[in-house]
């Protein structure tokens, strides 16, 4: 049976070690499968541990309310002329993100490093087994 939920979670591109929180209408059989399913939305902050803030049971009214107010929301709009609305919902990151994102980054070069030396063993081979030579 299906169930609604308003999800909270962290939206970004508002600054670094900032976040706007958005509440998004999700038609759910759990609030486990809502909290997932929120977490791949557009605009949320997919990689922090955080993500997603609250999750709580709504009635069908309060789904198509919310729902509208999302649509409305200057957020999703881009409005560049009402910024300072924007300003006053912009909050600040508890946990300091340098260190995720900095794990982050250096496991992505490991990996691009692996790849690129598979490629290049495979072109090795390639040339052995065709020509009979080894690329310096």
């Amino acid at each position: 049976m299906q169930k609604y939920y308003s999800v909270c979670c962290k939206c970004g591109h508002v600054g670094k070690g900032k976040y706007i929180p958005i509440n998004y209408p999700i038609c759910a059989e759990n609030a486990k499968e809502a909290a997932a399913i929120a977490r791949n939305r557009g605009g949320v902050k997919h990689h922090h541990r955080d993500a997603v803030l609250s999750v709580e049971e709504i009635t069908r009214k309060q789904f198509y309310q919310l729902h509208r107010e999302q649509d409305n929301d200057l957020y999703w709009k881009r409005a560049k002329s009402n910024i300072c609305d924007l300003a006053a919902r912009i909050e600040e990151e508890l946990e300091p993100v340098g260190q995720d994102e900095c794990l982050y980054k250096k496991v992505a070069v490991r990996v691009r490093r692996q790849k690129r030396a598979i490629s290049e063993r495979e072109i090795d081979l390639d040339l052995v087994k065709e020509y009979g030579f080894k690329a310096v």
